[in-house]
């Protein structure tokens, strides 16, 4: 590519402005302050590189579009700048702090976020609503009902006093849109605010965009797959693949490349960078005589002194400059200007009164639905209930047979008696057979027989002799039945405990 291939394409003509469709009158001037500074970001997911060298400058007070296809590394982007993650190297700076920083406020009331869903709870009301994000921010009661008349007022909503569920897909939106900023803070980010939305409905959102910048201040940055729709931001910038292709105000861009619009120019950027790797960090800034600045343009432009938009403004950051070259205020003395007053308050003890939000909403919520609540303390009852009904108390008077050939029948009778409590009825049978037919005839759910010397067997034990042999108790079961088999055998086993612990107190 030749030293001027690029400004032979696409110079700045003014015997071109009308050609292109420009405008001077709808490049809105916005302020020299940068709200978001971001140099020479680096980030990685183990090996795969997510951003490469981001250099961008979110200018105060104004919208900026941050453009590109799913998968570019927008998300990954805005995750480092609301302190989300850290980006591997590099330098994000909000309003002159880096988030993360106490004083910084983010992540938390320092911006708003308003997501792609409309993550809002459906049977409260636009006034509960805000009044429980406000209690989140530890906003007092006052505040909550000021800002409550004033974002109806501003973004045209319904009365306050409205459900969330009643709501038209247009309303829900400028409501989610209302909990962002019901804080006032100073950085806005939307995330594909107008996805799956009319075109009415996405124009309406950019106007009310556009109202938030001029009557309040704020700074909006805007995520979107629309390209087109950037045309009414103040700044547009291009990801692919992880890597800032273009930053500009969007009218000054089709001018300058004479392309019809923002997706061809995405289109262009695209191919050049393909074909000859034109644009290795290509931030591109115009200032406000129409006159390309910046040193992110590739190796074969011509450089200026002056830092870019997007680029470091000197090494040490001490100056900050116009677009008319001169210094002007240190970078923390610019970002504390014209920035909004956050009505968020800040406490040690804040955890405690965003706990009190929390259960304020689950209490809200409760009232709201009593009749779950009713199902909620009666469903147990019913499932006890529904359980009797169909399976039945606990099996009783179970029928077992017992063989006793213990002589004499000390311990035997003693186990046999702590036995016989309503959940057996045992009969006695005068040989092992006899009471094996009886379950193998279905007459009992079992047999207990005991050995002849069980009782002499027992007393060795407790007194500590040597005995031949250890004393066992019989138990044939039917187990046809698992809950009656599996109850008889329960009770066999606490028995035996307890006669255990009777002859052991017994021994001393």
């Amino acid at each position: 590519m030749s030293q001027n291939s690029y400004y032979d394409n696409y110079a700045f003509y003014d015997d071109n402005k009308v050609a292109n469709g420009y405008d001077e009158k709808k490049v809105r001037t916005i302020s020299n302050e940068a709200a978001v500074k971001i140099t020479n970001v680096q980030l990685a997911y183990g090996k795969h590189q997510v951003l490469t060298g981001i250099n961008m400058t979110v200018p105060a007070q104004s919208i900026y579009g941050l453009l590109g296809p799913s998968g570019c590394g927008k998300t990954s982007l805005l995750r480092c700048v609301v302190g989300i993650r850290r980006p591997d190297s590099g330098h994000i700076s909000v309003y002159g702090r880096v988030p993360g920083h106490p004083d910084s406020g983010i992540p938390g009331p320092g911006l708003g976020y308003m997501p792609q869903e409309i993550a809002l709870f459906l049977d409260f009301s636009i006034y509960e609503t805000f009044k429980y994000f406000g209690r989140l921010y530890q906003m007092d009661v006052k505040q909550v009902s000021e800002r409550t008349d004033e974002l109806i007022s501003l973004l045209n909503l319904p009365n306050k006093h409205k459900f969330i569920k009643n709501l038209s897909g247009g309303q829900k939106r400028r409501v989610s849109l209302a909990a962002a900023l019901i804080h006032s803070p100073p950085l806005l980010i939307l995330d594909e605010p107008t996805v799956g939305v009319d075109p009415v409905l996405r124009q309406s959102i950019w106007n009310h965009m556009e109202m938030l910048c001029r009557e309040l201040g704020l700074t909006i940055i805007i995520t979107t797959q629309y390209i087109e729709e950037a045309r009414s931001a103040d700044v547009v910038s291009f990801m692919r693949n992880g890597k800032l292709l273009m930053e500009r105000n969007p009218i000054q861009l089709l001018t300058a490349m004479r392309l019809p619009s923002l997706e061809s120019v995405f289109l262009k950027l695209c191919q050049l960078e393909s074909v000859d790797d034109a644009i290795d960090d290509t931030v591109v800034v115009v200032d406000n005589n129409n006159k390309p600045n910046g040193s992110h343009v590739n190796q074969s432009f011509e450089l200026t002194e002056r830092p870019a938009m997007g680029e470091d403004v000197t090494r040490d950051e001490k100056y900050v400059y116009h677009n008319d070259g001169q210094p002007v205020a240190s970078n923390h003395q610019m970002a504390v200007q014209n920035r909004p007053q956050l009505l968020a308050n800040k406490s040690r003890f804040s955890f405690i009164r965003r706990i009190g939000a929390l259960n304020w909403k689950n209490i809200t919520g409760i009232r709201r639905n009593l009749s779950m609540l009713i199902i909620q303390f009666l469903m147990p009852s019913f499932q006890c209930l529904l359980n009797f009904t169909c399976l039945g108390p606990d099996p009783y008077d179970l029928p077992v047979a017992v063989y006793n050939a213990d002589r004499p029948a000390i311990m035997s009778d003693l186990f046999l008696r702590a036995l016989n409590n309503g959940t057996m009825a045992l009969t006695s049978y005068d040989s092992l057979e006899a009471a094996l037919d009886q379950v193998r005839a279905g007459s009992a759910w079992a047999v207990i027989s005991f050995a002849a010397n069980y009782s002499r067997l027992m007393q060795s034990l407790a007194y500590d002799e040597v005995v031949e042999s250890i004393p066992k108790i019989g138990v044939y079961l039917d187990t046809t039945n698992y809950v009656i088999s599996n109850t008889i055998q329960k009770e066999l086993y606490l028995t035996y405990n307890r006669t255990a612990t009777v002859m052991a107190e017994l021994a001393g």
